[in-house]
């Protein structure tokens, strides 16, 4: 409330918030820190490594550094026994026995019994001493990301604890078993603790909980004293997310979820649904079907996942929630086709992973409801992202509805035409679509055209028909026009800028099928800043086409057997058109022997990577021209014997990494390498990759 009431007066610029709309970060404009911080005065310090603005009128205080020792530092702190707040940086950078001991910890709560506000997150604490109980003022506790295997009872005495944060303490165990006598918390954040055995009984007694991002059921066969699913019938005021993880060890399925009353958790924005199971574990249907079904939510739900759910239908609920913005279903393996989901009208991202028996999106629709101009306009109308991984037997989106096979796709002629795109574009489309992957879906064929997609497209081990049915509807949503389209070699007409204008990335990985990339599909992709192409075993030469992508930054080419570079006709032309290519990958291509002629009039290039091209023999000297060129990595070259003169001009150049190229190693290696005098000037040269250099 405070900070909001700040923001409105513009003391707060550029709030950054979640999904949830929890502010995450700010910025303030240097004129008003300075005025904050002498306000402040010394009550409120971020500590500098020397400590000398530590005394013991200090009463909050964080850091802005790393600990160089823990123990030296706690000594420093001696002076400000009575601080309220403190707030610690991540220090998973340090070795294991530099960071916060036991006995630290135990220091830190005998010696600061005012904290209100303690942050050990990612500290590499393991074990937390039962010392901790001394803090009885304290509110706010994060030991989040901390190796912490089990708490100690004695937390519970902590009444006055309103926060408490165990995020991703992924060995974390168990929880406190009078975790209820914590009367005041509202926040208990367990996310990404997924080995907990059970959850404590009682914890529904705290009703004033707001957060409780984690529910673990476990068999009470094993577990007795585990907390069953009706822990959550009076926890109505849970906001924000909750994962309710091991459905699959419920063992009376519609009383147990119903018990849980979902449905009036009015506050709560995303619900996870998770069984977990092994890919050959027996799945009984019905029970997955009756949990599923008592589980519904309240209407105002934002986000829905479900993920591993054995049931072969959807809950009848799912057109309630009409309020839902994200719906991801993953490792479903039961379903054949789904309810229509473009009913949520406010849906955005929709990811269907996993889906193994799925054939269709929707079995229902037909042919007649298309006819329709309304439907256009109520087809998704709110949808940007789809993402669609790993379905080997999706066909398309519509069961009743035709959508061609490679054959069809091949053979579209001039008598044919007009009945065939007349059919398509009566089809509805996705309004606003502009995030699209389609992944390991082998059988697809035809999805609903998305004509104003404008952040990314994304085609992996997927037929090339795809491909060429976005580059037909970009032609065919012009107007009628003839097309002739063919897998091996598609030729297709020129249409104005529209389609696909705006897409800023596009990656096409594993096509098959994909011998060249036509001029006709390029010509349009003028805001395209991210091209990546890899594991296309056919692709034989880049086209004319790419100097249509003038705003194409990023580069990749990986995994192209066929592709031949170096022997491309009119590299000039080719290249000269990538005016604003700053970073270039080759990675993978070992028809490749020089560098193509016409990159060389490519002047903004900053990082060229060239990789694992086992026919490299030569880098020419015109190499010189990049003289923006800061970073150059050459590796798994093994038949590139120097470097050309070229390399002595590169002044911007700061890193070379030259990794696994012997020939190149013995001329740049230790005093009397021939090519030291080419690359002395460079103040960064190494022998391994590292992580920062695909950066």
């Amino acid at each position: 409330m405070y900070f909001m009431d700040l923001f409105q007066r513009s003391f707060f610029q550029e709030v950054e918030k979640d999904e949830w709309g929890i502010v995450r970060s700010c910025k303030m404009p240097k004129i008003l820190h300075d005025h904050a911080i002498l306000v402040a005065g010394v009550v409120s310090c971020a500590s500098n490594p020397n400590g000398d603005n530590i005394n013991d009128r200090v009463r909050h205080m964080s850091f802005d550094f790393n600990l160089d020792s823990s123990q030296q530092f706690v000594r420093r702190l001696l002076k400000a026994r009575r601080i309220q707040t403190f707030l610690l940086p991540s220090q998973s950078w340090l070795p294991n026995e530099e960071k916060f001991s036991k006995s630290t910890c135990r220091a830190i709560f005998s010696r600061f019994k005012c904290l209100r506000v303690l942050d050990l997150h990612d500290s590499g604490i393991k074990v937390v001493p039962s010392s901790l109980c001394k803090l009885k003022h304290l509110r706010y506790l994060d030991l989040s990301k901390n190796g912490i295997k089990k708490l100690p009872s004695s937390i519970t005495s902590l009444l006055n604890l309103q926060t408490l944060k165990l995020s991703n303490c992924d060995v974390l165990k168990e929880l406190p078993k009078d975790m209820k006598n914590l009367v005041r918390l509202r926040h208990l954040e367990i996310d990404g603790c997924d080995k907990l055995a059970q959850m404590p009984c009682g914890l529904g007694q705290l009703t004033s909980l707001q957060t409780l991002s984690l529910f673990v059921l476990r068999s009470q066969s094993f577990y007795r004293q585990s907390g069953k699913l009706s822990e959550l019938k009076r926890l109505n005021n849970l906001s924000r997310g909750l994962e309710i993880l091991h459905l699959e060890q419920l063992s009376d399925a519609s009383t147990e979820t119903k018990n849980a009353n979902l449905k009036e958790k009015l506050c709560l924005r995303a619900l996870t649904l998770r069984w977990y199971r092994q890919d050959d574990d027996v799945v009984d249907v019905e029970s997955d079907e009756k949990s599923l079904e008592g589980l519904q939510p309240h209407r105002t739900l934002k986000t829905l996942w479900v993920i591993g759910y054995g049931g072969m239908k959807f809950p009848s609920w799912l057109s309630s929630i009409i309020y839902l913005v994200k719906f991801t279903l993953c490792n479903c393996l039961k379903f054949q086709h789904l309810p229509p989901l473009d009913q949520l009208i406010f849906l955005k991202s929709l990811k269907l992973q996993r889906l193994h028996a799925l054939e269709y999106v929707t079995d229902s629709g037909g042919k007649d409801k298309f006819s329709s101009s309304a439907v256009s306009i109520t087809f998704f109308p709110s949808l940007k992202e789809l993402v669609l991984w790993d379905c080997p037997n999706l066909k398309g989106w519509w069961r009743d509805v035709p959508v061609g096979d490679d054959k069809s796709a091949a053979g579209i002629t001039q008598a044919s035409m007009t009945d065939h795109q007349q059919q398509y574009l009566l089809l509805p489309s996705f309004p606003c679509l502009s995030k699209l992957e389609i992944q390991y879906c082998p059988m697809l064929n035809s999805i609903p055209f998305y004509p104003h997609l404008d952040e990314q497209l994304v085609l992996s081990n997927a037929k090339l028909t795809l491909l060429q049915q976005t580059m037909w509807y970009m032609a065919a949503s012009q107007g009628p026009t003839t097309v002739a389209m063919s897998v091996h070699s598609s030729t297709l007409p020129s249409s104005s800028l529209g389609p696909l204008s705006k897409l800023n990335s596009l990656t096409l990985t594993g096509i098959k099928e994909l011998e060249c990339l036509q001029d006709e599909w390029l010509q349009n992709l003028t805001s395209l800043e991210r091209l990546t192409i890899s594991g296309c075993p056919r692709l034989m030469f880049l086209s004319q086409g790419i100097q249509y992508l003038t705003s194409l930054k990023f580069m990749d080419i990986r995994d192209c057997e066929e592709l031949d570079l170096s022997s491309d006709e009119g590299d000039g032309e080719r290249w000269k058109g990538l005016r604003n290519l700053c970073s270039l990958t080759i990675w993978g291509i070992p028809k490749l022997k020089t560098l193509p002629n016409g990159l060389r009039y490519v002047m903004p290039l900053e990082k060229l990577r060239i990789l694992n091209c086992p026919n490299l023999i030569a880098l020419e000297d015109w190499i010189s021209s990049f003289t923006s060129l800061n970073r150059l990595v050459i590796s798994k070259c093994r038949k590139l014997a120097l470097l050309p003169h070229g390399m002595s001009s590169l002044k911007s150049l700061r890193r070379l990494v030259i990794d696994d190229c012997p020939m190149l190693m013995r001329r740049c290696q230790g005093e009397t390498g021939e090519d030291l005098h080419k690359i002395k000037h460079i103040p960064e040269i190494s022998e391994r990759l590292t992580s920062r250099d695909f950066d």
